[in-house]
């Protein structure tokens, strides 16, 4: 409708999922459904998936973790929309600094950022173009 257009969108829209869409997430908190809110019509979420799905939200808790994991997202980051998603705050030492950087230092350029809820920040991260 008109309202919603103008409205502020849902968390769903601004990291790219729509309708019908399959997300993978990795390590998802228990809580995550809440965090992402209403979801569209018909999209599907995989908790840690064998395959890769379009959008694939990648929840980190801490900076060695997600230092650990970044190699093998990066191997998935062209076949999906790859969001990186923290814990605002300095939780396990991750800030929106350092979740750049240590991508950046393994060929991931981050295009978007976004407030997931008040707890999660969300990173959007392609493959740097060679």
């Amino acid at each position: 409708g008109l309202m919603e257009r103008y409205g502020s969108r849902t968390t769903a829209q601004k990291l790219g999922i729509q309708a019908g869409a399959t997300v993978g997430l990795i390590d998802p908190p228990r809580d995550y459904a809440a965090a992402l809110g209403e979801l569209p019509a018909d999209a599907e979420l995989v908790e840690n998936p064998d395959s890769v799905h379009p959008v694939t939200l990648w929840f980190v808790r801490d900076l060695r973790e997600y230092q650990a994991g970044l190699r093998r997202m990066r191997t998935i980051a062209h076949q999906t929309k790859l969001w990186v998603v923290w814990r605002k705050g300095i939780v396990g030492g991750l800030s929106d600094k350092l979740v750049r950087e240590a991508a950046n230092e393994v060929g991931l350029v981050d295009y978007k950022i976004c407030a997931v809820n008040a707890q999660w920040s969300a990173m959007a991260f392609a493959r740097r173009k060679s």
